[in-house]
């Protein structure tokens, strides 16, 4: 099994074009073990409703305990919950644009510092057949998703340059998710690093949504230029939605 430790190291000592590989493919590698059992789903203490049953107030305290189960996912998909630090590395590669690397613009630079061990929590999927990435990253933050938007609407064309590789960001804003959620959006990125045989493209899909201060994600990555399943992405979104509210 791969760990992130390996991962991360092999990105420093391999040569630029293997590192850069080595990063694009990092979020599938973990997910190529299954997850067992199903989180917990934890209650507080509840409030009246005028005109309706009393509803158990959900503690959002354990991001973890939000996450999704297996059988959330589409069929075929093996499922894990990714360890903290894991879900670090894995995030940063999803977004495109590491917190190591420099990045033009300047403004489309991410924080250098990842969110606590408390305000992020990641589920991976990884499909059967055409090993494609299905992943849900919860994040807690002080950030409108209208912001979030705004951000990614101002870095649709982004170099980054990490370790002297250049990787070239390119997204396109999508119409947006379905789940009724305020201020949610969508967007299709391409990362491509390289050149010639040695050049590596990565296609993905992500949809954004927040509910309250939980901010929630939901990227496809697609595999050997295949198309990323947007209506399964919708689905799983809409289930993550559920289960944070």
């Amino acid at each position: 099994m791969v760990t992130v430790g390996d991962a991360r190291q092999s990105r420093r000592d391999a040569p630029p074009v293997r590192r850069v590989r080595s990063a694009l493919v990092a979020v599938a590698a973990l997910t190529a073990v299954s997850l067992s059992g199903c989180a917990t789903v934890l209650t507080g203490v509840p409030s009246p409703t005028p005109g309706g049953p009393v509803p158990a107030a959900v503690d959002t305290s354990d991001l973890g305990a939000l996450l999704i189960g297996p059988a959330d996912f589409p069929e075929g998909y093996s499922v894990q919950v990714l360890e903290y630090r894991d879900a670090v590395l894995a995030s940063g590669d999803l977004s495109g644009v590491s917190r190591e690397a420099r990045s033009n613009p300047v403004r489309c630079q991410p924080s250098a510092t990842p969110p606590g061990e408390q305000d992020l929590a990641m589920v991976s999927g990884m499909g059967a057949v055409d090993q494609s990435t299905l992943a849900v990253v919860l994040t807690r933050t002080d950030e409108s998703v209208s912001e979030a938007k705004e951000t990614i609407e101002r870095c649709l064309d982004v170099v980054s340059d990490q370790y002297g590789v250049q990787s070239r960001i390119v997204r396109t804003m999508l119409a947006s998710p379905t789940t009724g959620t305020a201020g949610e959006f969508g967007y299709s990125q391409t990362v491509s690093s390289g050149s010639g045989d040695v050049s590596v493209e990565q296609h993905s899909i992500t949809l954004v949504t927040q509910v309250e201060d939980v901010r929630i994600a939901v990227t496809g990555m697609s595999q050997r230029g295949a198309e990323v399943d947007r209506s399964a992405l919708e689905n799983v979104l809409a289930a993550a939605v559920a289960k944070v509210r």
